[in-house]
């Protein structure tokens, strides 16, 4: 329950203004996450879309959990496996050091690391990086909205390709819910690290087992479409 409730104040603070204005603030909304979640563990039915799943019991039919597998951190901004990837984000954030947290509480075997010497540090870090991006729409582009409804689709009819992270992303993107910044930095690390991914056969239209599940998978994450990374970076 500590796990879902982080995660329903990360999903308030990363994205207010989607939320809907009888809520008064953040904890108001992630114990409104928690109640929907108890919920579907005692009925086993969400009352509306499906969401952390992977924090379900493993005997529980909605379960898609992999414990101590490393893509269920992808539903947590900023939580690394390795201190260097923490390290390398702190200095992205502009702060100094990490902080170690249990992994039990992100559904992780093992230590987690986090940017910035203290959590107090992490989120002042963050609100300053939000200021900076307060003239950049993060709204997903038409292009990466109909990429990843293609990977749904795809998804759907072919029985493969991609995770329940990859599955949840293109739900949001084919939305057109805006993203924050820090989920689109993860989901350009998604894109370096399955790069690779393009030279399988399958990936492009007209070779055999089009599309490939690199290719459904890539689809998911939004393609090729996010000119908004070049505005982060400069």
């Amino acid at each position: 329950m500590v796990a879902v409730f982080e995660r329903g104040i990360g999903a308030y603070r990363q994205n207010p203004s989607s939320v809907r204005p009888t809520v008064a603030g953040a904890e108001q909304w992630a114990y409104a996450r928690v109640n929907g979640f108890l919920h579907a563990l005692k009925t086993g039915k969400f009352k509306r879309k499906p969401y952390d799943t992977d924090l379900l019991p493993e005997g529980h039919p909605l379960s898609s959990k992999e414990k101590g597998d490393k893509a269920a951190l992808e539903n947590f901004p900023d939580v690394y496996t390795t201190p260097e990837e923490a390290e390398s984000r702190a200095e992205v954030l502009g702060c100094d050091g990490i902080h170690e947290h249990p992994g039990d509480a992100y559904g992780f075997d093992g230590v987690i690391y986090m940017p910035c010497s203290s959590h107090r540090d992490y989120e002042a870090a963050i609100k300053d990086q939000q200021k900076k991006y307060e003239d950049i729409d993060f709204t997903p582009p038409a292009d990466v909205q109909e990429e990843a409804q293609r990977g749904l689709d795809w998804r759907a009819e072919h029985g493969r390709g991609g995770t329940e992270v990859g599955v949840a992303r293109a739900r949001d993107l084919s939305n057109g819910v805006s993203v924050s910044p820090e989920t689109i930095r993860r989901m350009v690390n998604y894109f370096t690290r399955h790069e690779v991914d393009k030279q399988g056969e399958g990936f492009e239209r007209g070779e055999d087992g089009y599309p490939s599940a690199g290719r459904i998978a890539w689809a998911l994450w939004g393609g090729d479409g996010w000119a908004t990374v070049g505005q982060l970076d400069s």
